[in-house]
């Protein structure tokens, strides 16, 4: 389990555009492309909605161990199989100091 990361964007109908990482990464290594809202994959697949990108069903196809989704609201989910529901990321606004 956990061959794969995918990273997607929310779209304005709800459904998500992804694309899939060749290789698991640790929530560490994530931290930058999160902060910058970034994917360095090809966005090539398409989830019909929230639900169905965070599915069990979907995870174990695509053998992926986080899958993280931006949000149009700014937040960003992310959800690992070994962990029960999901981080939900907020950035702060930028500090006047």
């Amino acid at each position: 389990m956990g061959g794969q990361t995918a990273i997607g964007y929310e779209q304005p109908n709800r459904t998500i555009l992804y694309g899939l990482m060749s290789c698991a990464v640790q929530f560490f290594e994530l931290r930058d492309d999160i902060l910058a809202r970034r994917a360095r994959v090809e966005l090539c697949e398409m989830a019909f909605s929230l639900d169905d990108y965070f599915s069990n069903k979907r995870s174990d196809e695509e053998d992926t161990l986080w899958r993280i989704a931006y949000m149009l609201d700014g937040t960003t989910h992310c959800s690992n199989p070994l962990m029960p529901g999901l981080l939900v990321f907020t950035p702060l606004p930028p500090s006047p100091f």
